[in-house]
């Protein structure tokens, strides 16, 4: 698994060695949850594919959160299914790189 992104309260990754003929996507769990049932997102069109157990609200503002880091988002995505290492993205609740 690479995480890519840990932002406030919830963490994005993709599992390395996933199936390549699926399309390009992002896992969403909580931070502080170790059994949450989490989200999947495409990331051509940053459309809902797997609701998880989030609540409308969370789904849109990690939605948001897609948004802005869109880019930064898929260029980590594909060097991970690449088997590249990458280093997270880690984001305050500012939105702020740290």
């Amino acid at each position: 698994m690479g995480k890519l992104i840990i932002f406030a309260s919830y963490y994005f990754f993709v599992w390395a060695g996933e199936n390549p003929a699926e399309r390009l996507h992002i896992h969403v769990f909580r931070t502080n949850s170790k059994n949450s049932f989490g989200a999947k997102f495409w990331l051509d069109d940053l459309s809902l594919f797997e609701r998880g157990d989030f609540t409308d609200k969370e789904l849109n503002q990690i939605q948001k959160d897609l948004q802005t880091y869109a880019e930064q988002t898929r260029t980590l995505a594909l060097q991970v299914q690449k088997g590249e290492k990458v280093k997270a993205l880690r984001i305050n609740k500012k939105g702020k790189r740290q």
